[in-house]
């Protein structure tokens, strides 16, 4: 039996470090697809793009060759062969990823990179699918609107009594 969990929720919840803690508990690949998002985002600050201009961000990201590897258990973050994982967590990066987003030729191209992905480590497509449509376990939510309404991340709420 396969299972998927897909974690939704606002930027700086907690999403990638329950994430990352129940893949580790369960076995589980973990894949941080706004990572990848991050990636491209960055990939458009460095080249001047503006934000709103969704031909030129487009087109960028179809240039673009985002991947997600493993190394000694952690995943690290490729942009046309670079490690950008130290250059993806920034405000600036995410407030760009946010704008992003919304463009259907970067989520085409990152969904595409995302199944690719999963077939070579066993994510199923159904998980991506899932993610990319909003289509998230009602517990997962439930989780987010009690961290919402005690204005808590994630973490502290699961983990805070340890």
């Amino acid at each position: 039996m396969s299972y998927q969990i897909a974690i939704d929720g606002p930027a700086g919840a907690g999403k990638s470090t329950i994430a990352k803690r129940v893949a580790a508990e369960l076995k589980f690949v973990y894949v941080d697809t706004g990572a990848m998002y991050r990636a491209m985002a960055l990939l458009c600050l460095r080249n001047g793009i503006d934000k709103n201009d969704e031909k030129k961000v487009t087109e960028a990201c179809d240039a673009a060759l985002v991947n997600i590897t493993y190394l000694d258990g952690a995943q690290v973050v490729m942009l046309n062969g670079e490690n950008v994982n130290p250059f993806i967590r920034t405000q600036e990066v995410g407030d760009m990823a946010s704008a992003i987003s919304v463009y259907k030729g970067v989520r085409e191209k990152l969904v595409k990179l995302q199944q690719e992905l999963a077939e070579k480590v066993g994510v199923s497509r159904q998980t991506i699918n899932a993610i990319e449509k909003g289509d998230y376990n009602p517990t997962i939510n439930l989780c987010i609107a009690i961290c919402k309404a005690l204005n808590k991340t994630l973490d502290e709420l699961f983990w805070e009594a340890e």
